[in-house]
């Protein structure tokens, strides 16, 4: 999806084997020929070297808070430990299941913390927005822009 967006001048990104969602909370690989098992080490361990080796300014995560079947929980780790000035963003999008499906599968996969966590880093996100959309503070922020100075996220 995102090889698909007019990216500026310098940001990288980095594909990871797809899946495919095949039922409820259950996922097959799309393409690589591996079991589920063998293909989310594979996304997870291809994660956390991204992070350790680009250490990131921001890590978008897409939908689930720790990934599919957790693949995140390592980066996640070790963004806290070691890259603590690394920014996360929990973007949510195109919530397919049913508001009683999605909060029963929140609940079973104890999302609860990172919600809490994701909420409050949203509060400040939508203030920094308001505040960025008056027309004398764009004029500031895009004075102070850095265009060689890319970060790396994954999504």
């Amino acid at each position: 999806m995102i090889h698909n967006l007019r990216l500026p001048a310098r940001p990288d990104y980095i594909k990871l084997p797809c899946l495919t969602r095949s039922d409820y909370e259950n996922y097959d690989v799309k393409y690589l020929g591996t079991e589920i098992g063998e293909t989310i080490r594979l996304r997870s361990d291809l994660i956390l070297s991204a992070v350790a080796n680009f250490k990131p300014d921001l890590f978008l995560i897409d939908k689930k808070p720790y990934g599919v079947k957790n693949e995140l929980m390592m980066a996640l780790n070790y963004a806290r430990l070691h890259l603590p000035e690394s920014r996360r963003m929990l973007v949510l999008r195109d919530i397919l299941d049913s508001p009683q499906r999605t909060i029963r599968a929140w609940r079973k996969n104890g999302y609860d913390d990172a919600r809490a966590d994701a909420r409050e880093r949203l509060r400040r996100f939508a203030r920094a927005l308001r505040r960025a959309s008056r027309p004398e503070r764009r004029a500031r922020i895009e004075a102070r822009r850095k265009p060689d100075g890319c970060g790396f996220g994954l999504m």
